[in-house]
């Protein structure tokens, strides 16, 4: 459970060019503006503002900084955020920006003093991240919530995703944009083609976007270099952000897509006969049709429809190992109809209330997305033809799939204050037969200070199960109490309501790092549309963690020791989990990472067995010292 500072986590992405344009691109780039000074007469660049020139010759994306580029908007002066704050990188790195009513274009240009140390590889979208990669992050709202990252390698692979403040960044996300990198002798570069229409962004003409520009730079260490210096004592990311203005056209209901599908099968077979004649059976032709529909009403809002879509060409889940676990697994979303502005239906963490996938197999759905003014609001409705369970309590889960349909309706807004500041609201329902659950929760995100936050979530289900004699044959016969009402697990009718709570504390710095939670969920709290695979249980825990930085050490870079203490109860007041646990992190060099730790108290209540004094300890040593 260690709490990491997110820029040791993946943040960052890389670019090309040839010998003599470098040049004349490099004098272009000149001085932006300085401020902070590591001591040595290095200076970091001043949150600034980029004003963008608008293209009329649009570069062509190829990897190569051809002449176009002398007419964009320069940057440069990157500056070394980690391992060291505020230090002249090892490596320079410079480019520009520029765009068309319907683009915007980054190109990147990656110095290196020895090209034979690059990390560059072949690999799926996405799995570039322990490569040398160069992007941006950008916050085209400027509400300090939510960001696209797009990155590349020196290979031209791809990786994009999203990154909300109380959840972190999310792989899922997949856009439609362009990148080609190029590899020189002492350099190698980059060009993006990112659509506005890929993006959200406010409606207007006179834009102001949020925007780092980074490059991750793997050698001895994992260093990561940017253009705006970022402090690791200050947890609000977009705070420390530089501005990108620039003006577009307003684009209203304009973005349309149209996808359908026609699948179609003859076929028949041949009945044998004794006699060695056989007679041709009646052909059996199949059919199915079906559609995705997209709608951009505005650049900021977006309308889906779907009927009958197929999800045969989605990327098939990662394999999990469910030994010795007895709850439901959790598998992200790949869908794309779903995909399309999720981040707003997530919360804190692992609190999932919402949780499309429990969509499973729809006939029929509509989405409506995006940003109305500092709200952002998401609504789903679908009638589902294969509707799934997942019946949390106490020590575990049971799951079960039925063939009923069912019609669920999810609502959320969320409505940003200030920096990192907000509150939410979400209404859920999902019917089937006479079944029935429904949701209303309130949440929120407090920015306390540069370094600490406070984020809370509240929820009541109420549910009226359905009668489902099929089911229960995959489901365990269990009891649970609310009060002195007792209830079955089985789905037999009964009505019953509860509510959920958890609150949330979190330190982040350079130093001290700390992470402090509670979570109430009573044994009759159900959430059909979200994923909670356990309830009946009120929980804290507290993690707490101090690095001891050596940024001139030649074999170290950090030294982490952390405790962990943990509680659980059921309702009934018993103690069911009870842990004091320690670790001690090592970065070494050479990207090289030691980890052990264990429990010092490990006590247990598991189906009225208690198990005290539970020990083991845990070793991992991971490097990636060498060139892949």
């Amino acid at each position: 459970m260690a709490i990491k500072n997110r820029y040791g986590s993946i943040f960052g992405i890389l670019i090309s060019a040839n010998m003599l344009m470098a040049n004349q691109l490099a004098s272009k780039v000149g001085d932006s503006g300085h401020s902070l000074d590591d001591g040595t007469g290095f200076k970091a660049n001043q949150i600034m503002t980029l004003e963008l020139k608008q293209t009329e010759t649009p570069p062509v994306i190829d990897g190569v900084i051809e002449d176009a580029w002398l007419l964009a908007t320069p940057f440069g002066n990157f500056v070394e955020n980690n391992p060291t704050e505020n230090r002249k990188p090892l490596a320079r790195t410079e480019g520009f920006i520029t765009y068309d009513k319907d683009n915007l274009y980054f190109a990147f240009i990656n110095y290196d003093p020895d090209m034979s140390k690059l990390r560059a590889n072949l690999s799926d979208r996405d799995k570039m991240f322990l490569d040398d990669f160069v992007g941006v992050n950008i916050d085209p709202f400027g509400n300090k919530q939510t960001s696209y990252e797009f990155f590349v390698n020196a290979r031209g692979i791809q990786g994009d995703l999203i990154w909300q403040n109380n959840s972190g960044e999310d792989g899922s996300y997949d856009a439609l944009w362009h990148s080609e990198a190029k590899i020189y002798d002492d350099h190698w570069s980059v060009e993006m083609q990112l659509p506005l229409r890929s993006l959200r962004f406010p409606s207007g003409a006179t834009q102001d976007w949020l925007i780092h520009m980074l490059r991750i730079y793997p050698r001895e260490s994992r260093f990561l270099y940017s253009w705006m210096p970022v402090s690791q004592n200050n947890n609000s990311l977009f705070s420390q952000a530089g501005h990108m203005k620039f003006e577009t056209a307003e684009k209203s209901g304009k973005r349309l897509e149209f996808l359908p599908y026609v699948l179609g099968s003859n076929a028949r077979s041949l009945d044998e006969k004794k006699n060695g004649n056989g007679k041709w059976s009646p052909y059996d032709r199949s059919g199915e049709f079906g559609f995705n529909a997209k709608y951009g009403i505005s650049s900021n809002l977006t309308l889906d429809f779907t009927y009958n879509p197929d999800f045969s060409q989605i990327e098939s889940d990662a394999s999990q190992i469910s030994t010795n676990n007895t709850f439901a697994l959790f598998f992200p979303e790949k869908r794309p109809f779903f995909l399309e502005g999720s981040d707003i239906f997530s919360y804190d963490g692992d609190f999932r209330l919402l949780y499309t996938r429990t969509i499973n197999n729809p006939i029929v759905a509509g989405k409506l997305t995006g940003k109305i003014g500092k709200a952002t609001i998401g609504v789903v409705t679908a009638y589902d033809q294969t509707t799934p369970y997942i019946l949390p309590f106490e020590e575990q889960s049971e799951s079960a799939n039925s063939n009923t349909n069912s019609i669920s309706n999810i609502a959320r807004v969320k409505y940003d204050f200030y920096d990192q500041t907000y509150v939410g609201a979400a209404l859920s329902s999902r019917s089937s037969g006479k079944g029935r659950n429904a949701l209303a929760s309130v949440d929120g995100g407090y920015h306390i200070s540069d370094k600490w936050s406070l984020n809370a979530i509240a929820a009541y289900s109420s549910t009226t199960e359905p009668t489902d004699s099929v089911l229960n044959e995959d489901i365990d016969n269990l009891s649970f109490k609310s009060g002195k009402t007792s209830y079955t697990s089985l789905l037999d009718g009964e009505k019953f309501s509860g509510a959920a709570f958890r609150t949330t504390v979190n330190r982040n710095s350079r130093n001290w790092n700390l992470f402090a939670f509670y979570q109430d969920v009573a044994p009759t709290f159900r959430a059909e549309n979200g994923f909670i695979n356990a309830n009946n249980n009120r929980q804290g825990g507290a993690w707490n963690g101090y690095s001891f930085r050596f940024d001139k050490n030649p074999v170290v870079n950090e030294v982490q020791p952390s405790m962990f203490f943990y509680r659980k109860y059921n309702y009934d007041g018993r103690l069911k989990d009870e842990v004091v646990a320690s670790e001690l992190f090592i970065a070494f060099k050479k990207q090289t990472y030691f980890n052990i730790g264990g429990p010092i108290v490990n006590n247990e209540n598991y189906k009225g067995h208690q198990f005290d004094r539970m020990n083991r300890v845990f070793l991992s040593v991971n490097t990636q010292a060498f060139q892949r």
